[in-house]
């Protein structure tokens, strides 16, 4: 098939939902999951890839498309590929910001940076519309449940607190790419913002330490956003990611300790 940065594959002969054998990357077999099965090539989704761009409502992840032969590089007709790793941003639709060329034996032989001219383009077309569904169903976005709650102290929630607070644990948070639900409150996501969050930032952002919290180590990666709850509340906040499946998110002055709802990966 030939390459091209502005459109996704629309040949399709099924999606699938599995994990798929590693190609063309050092990272583990189970950060791959299945997209697209075609009849040319096969589409994968790399979990750990998913960023955001700060103070926008734009985020990107990396995709894997695996040819079943070898096709010419762009622009280097003399230079075959099999596999292409390709930065998808997702915002006023989607596009290709970056792609990288590797031969039969996994070996980068080009690169393309399409920079922030990079055409948006709509979803049209089955791969399209499952390359859409699957960002979507990469943490944090999706379904968590509400474990406990700390304070800033790094106090533990009590029978003792008040009936609010108490009814958080066991409720969901749906983290969604226009919208944040927490129980029966919903948020309307103004922006989101990858961020590293160290020691030294818990103690300005929180007045707090990230152990006393419930989180070890010296930093960890996290999405700062900002939310508006029935169109008069703004929400400045941060999710936290501790692992694949749990997660640390402030809300109403307090941390959520959050765990992720397994769901299938349907694209």
């Amino acid at each position: 098939m030939k390459y091209s940065p502005t459109k996704l594959p629309l040949r399709v002969l099924l999606v699938l939902v599995s994990l798929c054998p590693l190609t063309g990357s050092a990272q583990s077999k189970d950060d791959w999951l299945r997209v697209v099965t075609g009849e040319e090539e096969i589409i994968d989704v790399d979990r750990t890839s998913i960023s955001f761009t700060p103070n926008s409502l734009t985020y990107s992840a990396v995709f894997r498309t695996t040819l079943t032969a070898p096709a010419d590089v762009p622009s280097k007709r003399t230079v075959k590929y099999l596999t292409r790793l390709d930065t998808i941003e997702f915002g006023k639709g989607h596009r290709v910001i970056a792609s990288r060329f590797l031969d039969a034996k996994n070996v980068e032989v080009h690169t393309i940076d399409h920079g922030p001219d990079a055409v948006w383009n709509s979803a049209s077309g089955r791969s399209s519309r499952a390359i859409y569904s699957a960002v979507r169903q990469l943490s944090p976005f999706g379904n968590w449940k509400v474990a406990d709650y700390r304070f800033a102290t790094g106090g533990k929630g009590s029978t003792a607190d008040e009936k609010d607070l108490r009814s958080l644990i066991g409720s969901r948070v749906r983290f969604g790419v226009d919208k944040i639900a927490v129980g029966d409150e919903n948020c309307g996501v103004n922006s989101f913002e990858g961020r590293t969050v160290s020691n030294a930032d818990a103690k300005t952002y929180f007045d707090t330490s990230l152990a006393a919290i419930g989180i070890h180590g010296d930093e960890i990666n996290a999405v700062r956003f900002n939310c508006t709850i029935s169109n008069t509340r703004t929400q400045r906040s941060f999710l936290m990611r501790i692992g694949r499946d749990r997660a640390a998110m402030l809300w109403d002055g307090v941390f959520l300790d959050l765990r992720r709802i397994p769901t299938a990966f349907t694209p």
